[in-house]
């Protein structure tokens, strides 16, 4: 699936130093000095400003595919801080194989130090969000920032981190970091750039809801408590699982509505797991916004109006 291109339209900051096409490291420029004999002290040489770095801070809870601008390297973010990164290419060793897997992914876990993992299969093709140069997020203690020279990401206020590039891999937290210029992200900025995502859970464990920019809100029930709509495309058992439904509130602003699906397994793996947001809590993700209540979970865009109002019992879209 192609998701949109580019992470957030922000200006840089006049003090970012210029961005490159890769990760490869790039030569210090040549400095000249005076002619002999001309009678001019040579200038005192200038201090390289360390580079600058615009961050978004988003929820911890929040998930992430992106990629940095060469497309060279890519990296998905699950709960609780785990980040898993690779290079498409790269002139540093790989791990060693475990068996015949043959690829190199770094992981950085929430309290444990960056790794080198082997892995059987490479990331797939498709182009994730690129988080562009001189910009990064924090989500939580977890940092990651894109620079010309590599992408560098740890875990705040440990030596828990790597520097991963076309040429280098450190799986140590970098010992010089960029200025940091930090700022509370807009859930607007977040939507259009497609490269975050929140799932949550209710405190009864459950309904189970997804938001993203590209669909907008979907509400699951596990034990598939809803009536599928009769117009439903039907299961066929051959692989595409149980007749079931979920609610969904479309990113484009329309109505709330019910729609029939198939699966054989919960489609976001284990939502039992995953985040809860309490009663009296509430999730915003650009225009829509996902409040919990004991009544139920109210998912409503807040520029149109629409939503749906769903619990196990029952549900109502609007």
């Amino acid at each position: 699936m192609r998701l949109p291109a580019a992470l957030l339209s922000v200006l840089l900051l006049a003090s970012c130093t210029g961005g490159g096409s890769s990760e490869a490291a790039q030569s210090p420029s040549r400095t000249g000095t005076a002619p002999s004999g001309s009678g001019s002290p040579s200038a005192a040489p200038r201090a390289t400003p360390s580079p600058a770095a615009l961050v978004e801070v988003v929820p911890s809870s929040f998930t992430a595919s992106f990629e940095t601008p060469s497309g060279n390297i890519g990296c998905q973010l699950e709960f609780e801080g785990y980040l898993a990164c690779e290079a498409r290419e790269h002139t540093w060793p790989e791990a060693p194989r475990n068996g015949d897997c043959r690829w190199t992914r770094v992981v950085l876990n929430t309290g444990r130090p960056a790794e080198r993992v082997s892995v059987c299969s490479q990331r797939a093709d498709d182009h994730w969000p690129v988080l562009p140069y001189h910009h990064g997020f924090e989500a939580g203690r977890l940092r990651c920032v894109s620079l010309p020279d590599g992408l560098q990401c740890r875990q705040i206020g440990t030596d828990h981190g790597f520097m991963m590039s076309r040429t280098t891999l450190r799986t140590t937290a970098t010992t010089t970091e960029p200025t940091m210029h930090r700022r509370l992200s807009d859930p607007r900025r977040l939507v259009a750039s497609g490269m975050f995502r929140g799932y949550f859970q209710m405190p009864s464990k459950q309904i189970f809801c997804h938001l993203s920019g590209e669909h907008g809100a979907d509400c699951y029930g596990w034990e598939n408590p809803w009536e599928r709509p009769a117009d439903a495309a039907p299961c066929t058992g051959e692989g595409d699982g149980d007749p079931t439904a979920f609610i969904a509130l479309p990113a484009d602003g329309g109505r709330g509505r019910v729609v029939g699906d198939c699966w054989s397994d919960f489609p976001f793996g284990d939502a039992q797991q995953g985040p809860v947001l309490e009663y009296g809590g509430s999730w915003r993700l650009g225009d829509v916004q996902c409040s919990s209540e004991r009544t139920g979970v109210t998912c409503t865009n807040r520029r149109t109006g629409h939503g749906f109002l769903v619990s196990k019992a029952r549900y109502r879209v609007f």
